[in-house]
């Protein structure tokens, strides 16, 4: 039995020519050719991260929940739990003109109790920086803390299932509704004043020939 040495065609004991490459055949049989090892092209799956579980029942779980949809077993992060203290630090240690662009890019905690702690610490510093002229640096650190408070009432849903710490949330978020809205008012008056004063001045200097 014949083979061709070039591509290791199968060929008849009389043939002269490769009837698939058309290379010529020498005498005599030839081995068929070593077979070549197909190129593995396919895909590979390529695991990253961790799987979190349920210690309770071992539901695979995702993120941002306070309870398993499995068995209802609350959730307690313990790696987490000081999350709140080391933004405090974190916070501190900076300068002004970093604190804004820290309190924005600053993850928002998954857990139930870093969640809320993370709420009240928020909402008091976003009532407490109202008064504040724009433009300022303390201005943007303000900004920042408004963005974050609203970044926080967005999430507040993964607390939904929760009646207690639900309620909690809401009435955070009604407080710090009945702080804000009287000082924007405060603001908006002090500006009409002042637009007020302005008009009433350059009124009196073209009746008095002034201007």
């Amino acid at each position: 039995m014949k083979f061709c040495t070039k591509c290791g065609n199968q060929l008849s004991d009389d043939a002269k020519f490769c009837d698939k490459c058309g290379s010529p055949v020498s005498n005599g049989q030839t081995p068929p050719p070593t077979p070549v090892a197909e190129k593995n092209e396919s895909r590979k799956q390529v695991f990253e991260g961790d799987i979190h579980k349920c210690p309770n029942c071992g539901t695979v779980l995702t993120s941002g929940i306070i309870k398993c949809p499995g068995c209802d077993f609350e959730l307690r992060n313990i790696k987490a739990s000081n999350a709140i203290t080391d933004f405090s630090n974190k916070l501190n240690s900076i300068s002004k003109q970093q604190k804004a662009s820290f309190i924005l890019s600053y993850p928002i905690p998954n857990t139930k109790e870093d969640f809320m702690e993370f709420l009240f610490l928020v909402s008091s510093e976003y009532v407490q920086q109202n008064y504040i002229s724009m433009g300022s640096t303390e201005y943007f650190i303000y900004k920042a803390w408004e963005s974050k408070y609203k970044q926080l009432k967005n999430k507040a849903y993964i607390l939904k299932n929760d009646k207690e710490a639900w309620e909690q949330v809401q009435q955070v978020f009604k407080t710090t509704k009945r702080k804000i809205h009287p000082a924007i008012k405060g603001m908006i008056v002090c500006a009409a004043i002042v637009i007020f004063l302005i008009i009433l001045l350059i009124w009196y200097g073209f009746k008095t020939g002034e201007l």
